[in-house]
């Protein structure tokens, strides 16, 4: 997406993952997956500016969960677990992952664009990268 583009979406005011999802699409089986790998900027200044904003994406993308159209999400960390300080996760942020459900890549991308950490520039655009997603089969668990 060009970066004007993500721009306008980022400024539409619509929320990045909490509105209904399309019926129809739904319906029709329009609604495809995205993994989303999302890379926090690497300046020092980036994981500050993730603690400022991160209750606001946290309620958005509960919201987005709970509307169906984010299925899984978390944080990436640049340490393994017995690799963390004293300080636990926090200190070793570094981006986020998401599957996604959209109509197609560029509204996933859109929706990105909207999500308050990259309002807030805490994912590095240049970095961020959304593959469709084919899941395999779930084991049945019983």
């Amino acid at each position: 997406m060009s970066s004007s583009a993500a721009t306008s979406a980022a400024d539409s005011g619509a929320p990045a993952w909490s509105d209904p999802l399309n019926a129809e699409a739904e319906q029709q089986g329009k609604l495809r997956r995205y993994l989303c790998i999302l890379p926090d900027y690497n300046a020092a200044e980036a994981l500050q500016r993730r603690l400022e904003v991160r209750q606001q994406h946290l309620d958005e993308a509960a919201r987005g969960k709970k509307a169906g159209r984010i299925e899984l999400g978390g944080a990436l960390l640049s340490k393994d677990w017995d690799e963390l300080d004293d300080s636990g996760p926090p200190s070793a942020l570094c981006g986020s992952c998401l599957i996604v459900l959209a109509e197609n890549i560029t509204e996933a991308r859109e929706r990105i664009a909207r999500d308050p950490y990259s309002k807030a520039n805490v994912w590095d655009p240049a970095q961020i990268q959304v593959y469709p997603f084919l899941q395999a089969a779930q084991p049945q668990r019983g």
